[in-house]
């Protein structure tokens, strides 16, 4: 399949028609159209473009390899936690943490940087902030009745 054909079956893909599609990549219905029929090659600039603007991939456009769209990562945070071996409380804490609103999410992460960096600043690495803040072990917590 000709780079032309890529073109047309990804803007047919995508529900686009050759002015709307074009408009997005800075291009004239009738210069599209010649791209598609094989008349004219996309420039470099039209590549980038079209990649860009409609998550196309690049090797799929020029060679016709691999996937039309470019397959976007996503991150689980329920696959997250259980690499993590977190407990359904802590995966609640942290569901229940996104639920609050933005504005006060943002006020609770500045108390927390405010009273982590304290006076000695940010620390440079996890042993620096452990060292500055070490870890509340069950023992503390048993003579606390």
């Amino acid at each position: 399949m000709a780079r032309g054909e890529r073109v047309r079956m990804a803007r047919k893909t995508l529900g686009l028609t050759l002015e709307k599609f074009g408009a997005k990549i800075g291009l004239k219905k009738s210069s599209l159209s010649q791209v598609e029929t094989g008349v004219n090659d996309l420039t470099e600039s039209n590549i980038k473009a079209i990649c860009r603007e409609f998550n196309i991939d690049e090797k799929w456009l020029r060679d016709g390899v691999g996937s039309m769209f470019v397959e976007s990562e996503t991150f689980s945070l329920d696959e997250f936690a259980a690499q993590h071996n977190a407990t359904d409380l802590e995966k609640e804490i942290i569901k229940t943490y996104f639920e609050i609103d933005p504005a006060i999410r943002r006020q609770i992460l500045n108390h927390f940087k405010e009273n982590l960096m304290g006076a000695g600043g940010a620390p440079d690495s996890p042993e620096e902030l452990e060292i500055m803040h070490p870890p509340v072990t069950g023992d503390e917590n048993s003579n606390a009745g």
